[in-house]
This record gives structure tokens, C-alpha cells and sequence, in this order.
């Protein structure tokens, strides 16, 4: 039993080793892919963001989305529109609302986006076997559902 403990702990210890360096390196090729396209990784957020909200979304979930505050996404946004990525307009269904949209050049740039993170994503998973991808999607599924979705947070 003690060796297993010990063994348990020398896992934990490797994954808290390994886990920042592949997060890093991940994060360090997706930013060399994007300045390549000319967008930065809240710029490739942001264009997703959208995207996924069906081409238009309120400029306050952005700011909620991001972690940031209503008028640091406007600072934000307002270098977005100058580049011609998103156009924003005042809602039609509340004065203080701003709805954002992509423009057909932040289409075409988060198109090129989601193939940049899916190569980036066969790359990384390129050594594993299918049957270890399966495995690692249920383990990262898990950590997912325990620590963002709370579906864990009263065991915590």
C-alpha cells in the first residue's frame, strides 16, 4: 500500500512537472501561428467567440468571456473594427447593449483560426495511439466537468 502511495505521488508530482511545460509549448506555437495570420490570441478568442455565438454576440458576454471589464473589451473592439474583424451597433432590443459581429474578414481569419488549433491539436496528439486518446479525452473530460462545468465543486 505504501508503495503505491508513493508511486501515486510520484505521478502527481510529474503531471504538476510536465503539465505547465506542454501548456506552455501549446500555447507558445498557437501565438507563432496567429502573428503569422496577423491576430493575437485574444484576437483569435474574440473571432471564436463570435463565431460560435452565431456570428453576433453582445459586447458585455465578451467582456464576461474574457475576464475583463465592459471598457477594456471596448478598447479592445475598437482595434478589432479598425482591422476590419467585427462591426458593432447599438441592439436593437436595449440602448446600453452593443451587439458585435464578424465581419467576412474575421470570418475568413477564424476559419484559418480553427485550422491552426486543429493542426496544433494532431501535432500534440500525434504519438498516442487511438486508444490513448480515448483514454486522455475521458481523463481531460473528467477535470473539465470536475473544475469548469462544478459538476465535482461540492466534493472539493
Amino acid at each position: 500500500m505504501a508503495l503505491e502511495q508513493n508511486e501515486c505521488r510520484d505521478a502527481d508530482a510529474g503531471i504538476y512537472e510536465e503539465f505547465p511545460q506542454l501548456s506552455k509549448w501549446i500555447f507558445t506555437r498557437k501565438q507563432e501561428a496567429l502573428a503569422k495570420i496577423g491576430l493575437t490570441p485574444l484576437q483569435a478568442k474574440v473571432l471564436m467567440q463570435i463565431l460560435n455565438d452565431a456570428k453576433t454576440s453582445a459586447q458585455k458576454n465578451l467582456a464576461e468571456e474574457l475576464c475583463v471589464t465592459p471598457s477594456a473589451v471596448s478598447r479592445f473592439l475598437d482595434g478589432m473594427e479598425a482591422l476590419g474583424l467585427i462591426t458593432r451597433r447599438k441592439s436593437a432590443f436595449s440602448r446600453k447593449t452593443y451587439e458585435v459581429s464578424i465581419t467576412e474578414s474575421g470570418r475568413q481569419k477564424a476559419e484559418i483560426v480553427k485550422g491552426i488549433t486543429r493542426d496544433l491539436g494532431m501535432n500534440i496528439l500525434r504519438p498516442l495511439s487511438a486508444e490513448e486518446r480515448r483514454a486522455l479525452y475521458g481523463i481531460f473530460k473528467k477535470l473539465v466537468d470536475f473544475h469548469i462545468n462544478h459538476k465535482g465543486i461540492e466534493n472539493a
